[in-house]
Protein backbone atom coordinates (compact mmCIF):
# COMPACT_ATOMS: atom_id res chain seq x y z
CA UNK A 1 0.00 0.00 0.00
CA UNK A 2 0.90 3.52 -0.88
CA UNK A 3 1.50 6.12 1.66
CA UNK A 4 0.47 9.53 0.95
CA UNK A 5 2.47 11.13 3.11
CA UNK A 6 5.25 13.64 1.99
CA UNK A 7 8.30 14.93 3.38
CA UNK A 8 8.30 18.55 3.13
CA UNK A 9 11.36 21.05 3.72
CA UNK A 10 11.77 24.89 4.35
CA UNK A 11 13.66 26.62 1.43
CA UNK A 12 14.74 30.29 3.11
CA UNK A 13 16.80 32.50 1.27
CA UNK A 14 19.01 34.52 3.83
CA UNK A 15 22.50 32.93 4.16
CA UNK A 16 25.95 33.46 2.13
CA UNK A 17 26.91 30.81 -0.72
CA UNK A 18 23.51 29.39 -1.31
CA UNK A 19 23.04 27.24 -4.24
CA UNK A 20 21.28 28.16 -7.21
CA UNK A 21 17.63 27.69 -7.31
CA UNK A 22 18.03 25.19 -10.02
CA UNK A 23 20.42 23.22 -7.87
CA UNK A 24 18.27 23.32 -4.91
CA UNK A 25 15.18 21.95 -7.21
CA UNK A 26 17.35 18.77 -8.70
CA UNK A 27 18.22 17.95 -4.82
CA UNK A 28 14.61 18.08 -4.03
CA UNK A 29 13.28 15.97 -6.73
CA UNK A 30 16.13 13.48 -6.50
CA UNK A 31 15.71 13.31 -3.24
CA UNK A 32 11.62 12.58 -3.51
CA UNK A 33 11.16 15.74 -1.48
CA UNK A 34 7.16 16.47 -2.00
CA UNK A 35 6.33 19.60 -0.22
CA UNK A 36 8.53 22.97 -0.10
CA UNK A 37 7.84 25.89 1.84
CA UNK A 38 9.63 29.24 0.53
CA UNK A 39 9.87 31.99 3.33
CA UNK A 40 9.04 34.33 0.36
CA UNK A 41 8.11 34.65 -3.18
CA UNK A 42 11.65 34.25 -4.65
CA UNK A 43 10.49 34.29 -8.82
CA UNK A 44 13.57 32.07 -9.48
CA UNK A 45 13.14 29.48 -7.04
CA UNK A 46 9.48 29.13 -8.28
CA UNK A 47 10.33 28.77 -11.80
CA UNK A 48 13.09 26.28 -10.80
CA UNK A 49 9.96 24.41 -9.39
CA UNK A 50 8.05 24.48 -12.60
CA UNK A 51 7.01 20.80 -13.71
CA UNK A 52 8.21 19.31 -10.57
CA UNK A 53 6.11 16.00 -10.69
CA UNK A 54 4.06 17.12 -8.30
CA UNK A 55 6.15 18.76 -5.72
CA UNK A 56 3.57 21.04 -3.49
CA UNK A 57 4.74 24.57 -2.80
CA UNK A 58 3.73 26.60 0.16
CA UNK A 59 4.63 30.46 -0.60
CA UNK A 60 5.57 32.50 1.93
CA UNK A 61 4.45 36.35 2.59
CA UNK A 62 6.86 37.87 4.81
CA UNK A 63 5.92 40.01 8.08
CA UNK A 64 7.74 43.23 6.81
CA UNK A 65 4.87 42.73 4.10
CA UNK A 66 1.89 42.38 6.45
CA UNK A 67 1.03 46.24 7.38
CA UNK A 68 1.05 47.03 3.41
CA UNK A 69 -1.02 43.73 1.97
CA UNK A 70 -3.60 44.16 5.02
CA UNK A 71 -4.48 48.04 4.33
CA UNK A 72 -4.58 47.87 0.66
CA UNK A 73 -6.84 45.34 -1.45
CA UNK A 74 -4.87 46.79 -4.52
CA UNK A 75 -1.37 45.44 -3.01
CA UNK A 76 -3.26 42.40 -2.06
CA UNK A 77 -4.68 41.46 -5.60
CA UNK A 78 -0.72 42.40 -7.30
CA UNK A 79 0.95 40.33 -4.76
CA UNK A 80 -1.03 37.40 -5.95
CA UNK A 81 -0.62 38.79 -9.26
CA UNK A 82 3.13 38.99 -9.16
CA UNK A 83 4.18 35.90 -7.36
CA UNK A 84 0.91 33.29 -7.67
CA UNK A 85 -0.69 33.41 -10.91
CA UNK A 86 2.39 34.19 -13.46
CA UNK A 87 3.64 30.51 -11.69
CA UNK A 88 0.43 28.43 -11.20
CA UNK A 89 -0.18 26.07 -12.16
CA UNK A 90 3.49 25.05 -13.70
CA UNK A 91 4.41 25.32 -10.57
CA UNK A 92 2.25 23.23 -8.09
CA UNK A 93 1.45 26.05 -6.00
CA UNK A 94 -0.63 24.65 -2.58
CA UNK A 95 -0.92 27.31 0.04
CA UNK A 96 -0.29 30.94 0.78
CA UNK A 97 1.45 31.37 4.46
CA UNK A 98 0.24 34.84 5.14
CA UNK A 99 3.11 35.62 8.08
CA UNK A 100 5.54 34.14 9.82
CA UNK A 101 4.96 33.35 13.39
CA UNK A 102 3.33 36.88 14.21
CA UNK A 103 2.36 35.62 17.26
CA UNK A 104 6.16 35.08 18.54
CA UNK A 105 7.09 37.91 20.98
CA UNK A 106 9.61 39.48 18.69
CA UNK A 107 6.98 39.47 15.71
CA UNK A 108 4.22 40.69 17.42
CA UNK A 109 4.29 44.55 16.29
CA UNK A 110 2.39 42.58 13.03
CA UNK A 111 -0.10 41.16 14.61
CA UNK A 112 -2.82 43.67 14.08
CA UNK A 113 -1.85 42.93 10.58
CA UNK A 114 -2.27 39.48 10.27
CA UNK A 115 -5.88 38.69 9.54
CA UNK A 116 -6.69 42.01 7.28
CA UNK A 117 -3.92 40.68 5.28
CA UNK A 118 -4.97 37.16 4.99
CA UNK A 119 -7.99 38.47 4.36
CA UNK A 120 -7.11 41.01 1.82
CA UNK A 121 -5.02 37.86 0.59
CA UNK A 122 -8.06 35.22 0.31
CA UNK A 123 -10.20 37.93 -1.53
CA UNK A 124 -7.01 38.28 -3.99
CA UNK A 125 -6.76 34.54 -4.69
CA UNK A 126 -10.64 34.69 -5.19
CA UNK A 127 -10.12 37.31 -8.01
CA UNK A 128 -7.76 35.49 -9.57
CA UNK A 129 -10.53 32.07 -9.21
CA UNK A 130 -7.50 29.87 -7.70
CA UNK A 131 -9.44 29.59 -4.61
CA UNK A 132 -10.36 26.09 -5.17
CA UNK A 133 -6.70 24.82 -5.89
CA UNK A 134 -4.44 27.22 -3.45
CA UNK A 135 -5.70 27.93 0.45
CA UNK A 136 -4.76 30.76 2.30
CA UNK A 137 -3.26 30.16 6.10
CA UNK A 138 0.08 31.67 8.35
CA UNK A 139 2.19 30.01 10.67
CA UNK A 140 2.75 29.61 14.07
CA UNK A 141 4.84 27.35 16.56
CA UNK A 142 3.07 25.09 18.30
CA UNK A 143 4.11 27.09 21.50
CA UNK A 144 1.97 29.96 20.67
CA UNK A 145 -1.09 28.31 19.74
CA UNK A 146 -1.18 26.66 24.01
CA UNK A 147 -1.63 30.13 25.49
CA UNK A 148 -5.25 30.25 26.40
CA UNK A 149 -4.64 34.57 26.17
CA UNK A 150 -3.26 34.10 22.32
CA UNK A 151 -5.83 31.81 21.45
CA UNK A 152 -9.08 33.90 22.93
CA UNK A 153 -7.41 36.98 21.61
CA UNK A 154 -8.07 35.83 17.77
CA UNK A 155 -11.92 33.86 19.04
CA UNK A 156 -14.59 34.37 16.03
CA UNK A 157 -11.88 36.19 14.05
CA UNK A 158 -10.23 33.41 12.05
CA UNK A 159 -11.96 30.60 10.77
Amino acid sequence: MASSNKVGVCYGMVANNLPLPDQVANLIRSRNIGKVRLFQAHHEALRALQNSGGIEVIVGIGNDELQKIASDQAAANGWVNDNISQFYPATNIKYIAVGNEVLAIENREHLPYLVPAMRNIQTAVRSANLQNSIKVSTFHHPRHLCSGKIVSSFSGRIR
